[in-house]
């Protein structure tokens, strides 16, 4: 596989090798930008291991990026063809005029959870059991590590914040760390309260730095955010016009590691093995249970889905979406991949 060699001022410097199969003639290559690398993108990893992207005469190239923002910048500036995030950063650039939109959704929970340091869990006697509202009060005067500004976790972090009547950014206090390490070398040196980020990140936190996991959001507990489509397919509209053929194998694809997931899940975690070869094996497992569910075996883009999208982005945003859902949010690749 060719790696490429464009590099926009958001461009991570780390690249993930997929596999090729076939004649250089005979795939389309296509170029994906992905804000980090965890189990937010399982379908992803699912889809290469397994080759299903090969199986649709595709030949992936996969960006690493820092954050949802960059993401959506570099699929504006042509630097990736698809980029697969939360979409609500490319609902911004939408309504200020960028040709961008969904084409399907990768997630339809919020895969992104949030941990605090035990000792404050503990003080404030935190439980499991007790109503997500409730954990969430917990979140006032806490220093809590995003991956930057405008990505999912910092978007997150807003949302529930608001949620329980805090100010974001008069009550918490954001840190923006980039990348996952950096977030996990900050909360074992307590320089940070709590993050929001994806597993297996969060289940480190937990299993071995004595956090206490306080929104499993993956697994739907938190309402407000279930069935919510946190990872979408971006592309600009006028690359899906060019490429329609293209899109819908794309769709194929993933469809394939979504149904797989759901049907084989054995199958699909030994695929998914081989992007997290060096993460600890119990670690690994529960990472891959708590995400698991989290996954539809549909890509379409549901009228509740979008509803819980647009009333999540009133939220973080502070006005109701200036765009028009239907040319946003698109299923007609879907409906053509056969869903």
């Amino acid at each position: 596989m060719k790696i490429a060699k464009w590099t926009g001022a958001a461009l991570a410097v780390c690249l993930l090798s997929a596999g090729f199969a076939g004649p250089a003639n005979a795939q389309t290559k296509v170029t994906f930008g992905l804000p980090s690398k965890g189990f937010l993108h399982m379908a992803v990893y699912v889809a290469n291991g397994m080759k299903y992207f090969q199986a649709e005469g595709l030949e992936p190239e996969f960006i690493y990026l820092k954050g949802g923002s960059a993401a959506v910048s570099a699929l504006i500036s042509e630097g990736v063809e698809v980029s697969v995030v939360d979409p609500t950063s490319a609902m911004h650039a939408h309504e200020k005029g960028a040709d961008v939109v969904a084409f399907g959704a990768e997630m339809k929970q919020y895969g992104s959870n949030l941990v605090v340091q035990g000792d404050i869990a503990q003080k404030a006697n935190l439980n499991a059991e007790m109503d997500p509202h409730e954990r969430l009060k917990v979140l006032k005067g806490l220093r809590i590590g995003i991956t930057g500004v405008g990505g999912t976790p910092d978007l997150l972090v807003r949302y529930l914040s608001r949620q329980v009547g805090y100010d974001p950014d008069r009550d918490v206090t954001l840190v923006p760390l980039g990348d996952a390490s950096a977030i996990l070398a900050a909360f074992k040196q307590k320089r940070i309260d709590g993050f929001a980020l994806s597993s297996p990140t969060s289940d480190v936190a937990v299993s071995q730095l004595g956090g206490f996991m306080l929104l499993n959001l993956a697994s739907g507990e938190y309402e407000p955010l279930a069935g919510f489509p946190a990872e979408t397919l971006l592309a600009k509209s006028s690359w899906l016009e060019e490429n329609p053929d293209t899109a819908v194998r794309v769709v194929k694809a993933f469809t394939s590691a979504l149904r797989l997931m759901a049907e084989d899940p054995e199958k699909a975690k030994a695929a998914l093995r081989a992007d997290f070869k060096d993460t600890d094996q119990a670690i690994f497992d529960a990472a891959y249970e708590n995400s698991r569910s989290a996954y539809p075996k549909s890509m379409e883009l549901t009228e509740e889905t979008v509803k819980k999208m647009l009333a999540f982005f009133e939220t973080t945003s502070g006005h109701p979406f200036k765009g028009d859902p239907k040319k946003f949010f698109v299923n007609d690749f879907v409906e053509k991949a056969g869903q």
